[in-house]
């Protein structure tokens, strides 16, 4: 699903927006808007309750948690791109 929306608006009165439209275009981006935040963080939150029962993300986390407490001298390989 793409992250980007389109709403068609037509300006239609001498000022610009009509105000109905304008209302309608309003209630509609909010629910929407409402509607996208509610399913990322419920996906957010699947993800994590996921990787809170894969053994080896939590053995990974553990250790990198115990590193950063002793402040551990620990190099990062950082990725090369070719």
């Amino acid at each position: 699903e793409s992250s980007t929306i389109s709403y068609p608006i037509d300006w239609t009165d001498e000022d610009g927006l009509n105000k109905n439209f304008h209302a309608e275009y309003l209630q509609e981006f909010i629910e929407t808007f409402y509607r996208r935040i509610v399913e990322l963080i419920d996906r957010g939150v699947a993800q994590q309750k996921r990787l809170a029962t894969n053994r080896v993300y939590t053995e990974i986390l553990i250790n990198l948690i115990e590193c950063l407490k002793r402040d551990n001298p620990f190099m990062i390989r950082h990725v090369v791109y070719v």
